[in-house]
């Protein structure tokens, strides 16, 4: 045996959504051997109207699996679930039966090799998730801690908001190990202590794929990510109707109306697409943005997608927010839609340069956090 341990991931994200770090690093340490079970996202909070129809479908990936008894395999040796688990472990009695009903759902989808270590991954700050982990008597707990969740609950009540940034304090106390992936979230919520580490996200390596078959003009200006309450749409409108000949592409799942964006001639709303559709269609831009609401959760975010449009050889127009400042100049911080018509002006004058990774690549990012996994099992 070469690889030491096997995983079971608690992901942030449902394996179908677009890649964000929980696919990467699964994907890394499955190719490096290990067997791993991820699992869908759980949710920190009830869903929203907006989110009824991936609901549906985590019922029905549910029904399915539960009624094989098995899980299902997506890639060579990672394996997904899909339970449901209701976030209301503030009440005693549902954390005691969520956490018998997860740990025995586990149990019987684990495929451990013999002699491999068992560590539970979490990007969930929940704490039925450590119960989980204790009652599989799992060798680590490691929190990959990416977002700051309570900050994410738009709409939440106070108490809610409250109630996930206690959990995230749970999860971080009950953790043997704790990656951050960004050195602001770790600044601001003073959670330094010997066993956090920061370490960013990985970068892709470009590579070739189809472009996507669709007349418009250039120059092209791309999103990809998810379309959230944190998306500035008015922005993108904005960019949208001051250049009318250019095209606007947006790229991925959308939680909020797009109305308005739909109606505009030369914007594109192309939904959520697979991995290879994704780098046909970074590509084909001449540029791409980065449009957030500058908000608490923002402020300590690290957007993956920026190295994904570096990886490109994309120029980048973002919001000024901490983790993106160390990529300057390769990405020009704007505020505002003047200065982001202007930034875009400059940006597609310059033209692509060089496709190189703007950090580790994902490769070199998971290197670091096994070595850090095998001094933790030590």
């Amino acid at each position: 045996m070469d690889f030491p341990f096997d995983v079971v991931f608690f992901a942030s994200k449902d394996w179908d959504s677009h890649r964000q770090r929980p696919h990467w690093v699964a994907e890394e340490l499955a190719r490096r051997g290990a067997q791993v079970l991820f699992v869908e996202n759980l949710g920190t909070r009830l869903p929203h109207r907006g989110e009824l129809r991936r609901v549906a479908a985590k019922v029905r990936r549910w029904a399915s699996t539960s009624a094989r008894r098995r899980e299902h395999a997506v890639a060579p040796r990672v394996t997904v679930d899909s339970p449901l688990v209701l976030p209301l472990q503030h009440w005693p009695w549902i954390r005691r039966l969520a956490g018998w009903m997860l740990a025995r759902r586990v149990r019987r989808r684990l495929t451990p090799r013999p002699g491999a270590r068992l560590v539970i991954w979490t990007y969930l700050p929940m704490p039925v998730i450590g119960d989980v982990a204790r009652a599989l008597d799992a060798d680590l707990l490691v929190y990959d801690w990416a977002d700051d969740a309570s900050a994410h609950m738009v709409g939440a009540s106070s108490a809610q908001r409250r109630r996930v940034g206690a959990w995230e304090e749970e999860t971080l106390a009950a953790a043997d190990l704790v990656f951050v992936a960004s050195a602001e979230l770790l600044r601001r919520r003073e959670a330094a202590r010997p066993n956090v580490v920061a370490l960013p996200h990985g970068a892709p390596v470009a590579r070739e794929s189809p472009r996507p078959n669709v007349d418009r003009v250039h120059p092209t200006i791309g999103f990809v990510g998810s379309i959230t309450e944190f998306t500035d749409l008015e922005l993108v409108a904005e960019l949208a109707r001051a250049r009318p000949s250019w095209s606007f592409v947006m790229v991925g799942p959308a939680s909020v109306p797009l109305r308005e964006l739909r109606a505009m001639p030369n914007v594109t709303i192309a939904g959520e697409r697979d991995h290879d559709e994704v780098h046909g269609f970074l590509a084909s831009f001449d540029a791409a943005i980065v449009p957030y609401r500058i908000t608490p959760a923002i402020e300590v975010a690290s957007p993956l997608k920026v190295h994904e449009y570096l990886a490109y050889g994309l120029p980048v127009v973002s919001v000024d927010i901490p983790e993106v400042r160390a990529l300057t100049p390769r990405v020009a911080l704007a505020s505002g839609p003047e200065e982001f018509l202007a930034a875009l002006d400059r940006a597609v004058v310059k033209g692509r340069g060089p496709a190189e990774p703007s950090a580790a690549t994902w490769e070199e990012r998971v290197d670091e956090m096994v070595a850090h996994v095998d001094r933790a099992l030590a």
